[in-house]
């Protein structure tokens, strides 16, 4: 099992601002990632309830199951164990994921037992990365059941370089400023948080 923190800020960007991206930074075409995500929680929601969320992630060439769990504002601690096909096949056919012990531990210690973990919702996510100045710049299309979104994520190292990195990305390009609720939340809604 992978652990590591994770500190990213998000934004959720028009249809217009999303293609202008796409249009300036065009190498990004070359780092294209197709997502499909299945988030799990139990019944009564114990984990948005603790603040974590917990998903198997299918891309083109891998799938992972991460648990993320809230440190603090913009920052997760995420627990990451990279899943078989095998693996992802059995969790499809059961409809909780095929964990291993050290994330059951993992969520036991949060009072959570993971024989009660079922699939809350799924959605797919057309993914564009690159670096910029030191942080990770992802552009995000997600297709929800209800709608579609499109969202700017930079994953930085250090949050107060980092947040001064992405509030100056905003400003350059004239970007308002429109806090991205996190990807499960969005899953959940029938309509979008900003409308244009």
């Amino acid at each position: 099992m992978e652990e590591e923190v994770e500190i990213e800020y998000k934004n959720i960007l028009s249809p217009t601002e999303y293609q202008a991206l796409i249009s300036e930074f065009e190498d990004c075409e070359q780092r294209i990632k197709h997502l499909h995500n299945m988030y799990y929680d139990t019944a009564d929601r114990q984990l948005k309830a603790g603040g974590m969320g917990l998903r198997i992630r299918q891309a083109d060439n891998y799938q992972h199951l991460t648990l993320k769990v809230r440190q603090a504002d913009q920052e997760m601690r995420e627990y990451t164990e990279r899943l078989s096909v095998e693996d992802l096949t059995a969790s499809l056919a059961q409809g909780r994921p095929v964990i291993k012990e050290s994330l059951k531990h993992v969520l036991a210690q949060a009072g959570i037992a993971w024989q009660n973990l079922e699939m809350i919702g799924q959605f797919k996510t057309l993914r564009r990365e690159l670096p910029y100045q030191g942080q990770l710049l992802v552009l995000d299309a997600c297709q929800f059941d209800h709608y579609q979104d499109y969202e700017l994520e930079m994953e930085v190292n250090n949050s107060q370089r980092g947040w001064q990195v992405f509030q100056n990305f905003l400003e350059e390009r004239q970007i308002e400023r429109r806090p991205a609720a996190v990807k499960v939340a969005r899953m959940q809604a029938t309509v979008p948080d900003y409308t244009f």
